[in-house]
């Protein structure tokens, strides 16, 4: 697609934004399956635009307008689209690998089942963003805030999360199998079942965190803040307790065979 025929787009676009949205009018742009690559969207707006299915890998859309922006299906890999805005964008089942969303707005979008390997979201905002099932294996989201996200069953190895905000987010079965969780706040988090084997929690802020059955074989704790925290059943063996704040947390039927509870503070014999 040619830029003169992008450009009419948008401006039918414009239009329809301008007039209400109105349902069923010609002018909203309808891009389904439409092939984009390396297409430069840079701050357009196209709240509400339908791109299901379309081919959008290295686009730029850097501070572009998608909120509520149907993307479902839709291949944004190794798009640039930092401070954009992407909330309660329907990205189900979109292909983000790579893509760089450093700093957007992505609250309580739908990425169930994205694949994000690889992609940067540094100091991004997905607040309330359902992440269910999605793949963020390797990805960047150091500083982002996830407060209130669900990630249920997603799988995050060796993702990068440091000093990211998850307080009462929903990581109950997720996999975070060597993720680097250093600093980040997860006062409230669930994190039932969750794969946490030989990942990095050093100084991270658990407080009230739900753990049970969680496994955290070999994970590092060090410094830790666990008041509350409940790991009835965990698995934490070779875990690293050194220094951490124990006060209240709950380690019924848990297994600490080999832990290293060096210096740890409150806990119960």
């Amino acid at each position: 697609m040619n830029t003169q025929t992008i450009d009419h787009i948008l401006d039918a676009h414009r239009e329809w934004l301008a007039a209400g949205q109105p349902e069923g009018d010609a002018r909203r742009a309808y891009l389904l399956k439409t092939c984009l690559p390396g297409a430069n969207l840079a701050g357009a707006d196209l709240r509400g635009a339908y791109l299901v299915s379309a081919d959008l890998t290295n686009a730029q859309l850097r501070g572009a307008k998608l909120d509520q922006a149907a993307l479902e299906l839709a291949d944004l890999s190794n798009a640039c689209a930092r401070v954009a805005s992407l909330t309660r964008a329907h990205m189900h089942r979109a292909r983000l690998r790579g893509a760089d969303l450093s700093a957007a707005d992505l609250e309580r979008a739908d990425l169930t089942c994205a694949d994000l390997v690889r992609a940067i979201a540094y100091s991004a905002r997905l607040v309330a963003a359902a992440l269910m099932n999605a793949d963020l294996s390797a990805a960047d989201l150091e500083r982002a805030n996830l407060t209130g996200a669900d990630l249920r069953h997603a799988t995050a190895h060796s993702a990068r999360l440091v000093a990211a905000e998850l307080t009462d987010a929903k990581l109950t079965a997720a996999d975070l199998w060597g993720a680097n969780l250093t600093g980040a706040v997860m006062t409230r988090a669930n994190l039932d079942g969750a794969n946490l084997r030989s990942s990095r929690l050093v100084g991270a802020s658990m407080t009230f965190a739900s753990l049970t059955r969680a496994d955290l074989t070999c994970a590092d704790l060090c410094g830790a803040d666990l008041r509350g925290a409940d790991f009835t059943d965990a698995y934490l063996g070779r875990a690293n307790f050194a220094g951490a704040n124990l006060e209240g947390a709950n380690f019924a039927g848990a297994n600490l065979d080999s832990a290293d509870l060096t210096g740890a503070k409150g806990r119960q014999s």
